[in-house]
């Protein structure tokens, strides 16, 4: 998954809302070439992040709007989502095809939930985009992302910004997603459907998924 003599960190960061975004286009800036950065963070009050080249004009004003440094479709954060950014220096990759790095990474998600979780979570394997609407990221299914019986469990975005790989992978505790719906056209909601984790009877805090997620990293470098 990375080259040998890279430097994994691993941190957790509140971010102010009307500037989220600066905090990955500061990681992005100053992440090393021999790095990779995972940043577990909470927004400090409700936000809905749009895609970058998302096309989308989110009306209401009561609720703060971002652009998210990676692409796809919006989501909400609303304090209960476990959400984090990977940034790979161009040093620690073993492929530096997005598509590549993004199916590494959520394979290694995958087997995180299904070695300590749950038996029946699915890598989707199918490039098209079911019932897809340019809407929220959790109304579509996407190839390597994770599903469980064939809703939307953990949605993902990675992209290329200049010699770095950037992603962005997003999974509900609880099924606050619903909220985003109050900002969406009404079609929206009877797309594909998300479901969070204590849906399927998930019951995690950040800390320890952010936990999990270093040591399996740890174990991909060791291996």
């Amino acid at each position: 998954m990375f080259k040998d003599n890279i430097d994994i960190i691993t941190l957790f960061e509140e971010r102010h809302a009307s500037i989220a975004t600066k905090y990955d286009e500061f990681h992005a800036a100053t992440c090393a070439d021999n790095e990779v950065r995972i940043v577990f963070f909470r927004i400090n009050k409700p936000t809905i992040a749009i895609g970058k080249q998302q096309n989308l004009n989110i009306a209401d004003t009561s609720i703060e709007v971002i652009r998210k440094l990676t692409k796809g479709t919006a989501v909400i954060f609303t304090g209960k989502e476990i959400s984090f950014t990977v940034i790979c220096g161009k040093d620690t990759m073993n492929s530096t095809v997005p598509s590549v790095k993004h199916r590494e990474f959520m394979t290694l998600i995958n087997d995180i939930l299904n070695t300590n979780y749950t038996k029946s979570t699915v890598l989707v394997d199918t490039g098209s985009r079911h019932g897809y609407l340019p809407y929220g990221c959790f109304n579509a299914l996407t190839k390597n992302e994770i599903s469980y019986n064939g809703r939307k469990l953990v949605g993902s975005s990675f992209t290329r910004v200049e010699d770095k790989l950037v992603g962005h992978v997003m999974m509900y505790m609880e099924p606050s997603y619903e909220e985003l719906y109050k900002y969406l056209p009404s079609e929206a909601e009877h797309t594909v459907k998300p479901i969070s984790l204590q849906e399927i009877n998930v019951y995690t805090t950040v800390k320890e998924f952010m936990q999990l997620f270093k040591e399996r990293v740890m174990d991909e470098q060791l291996s």
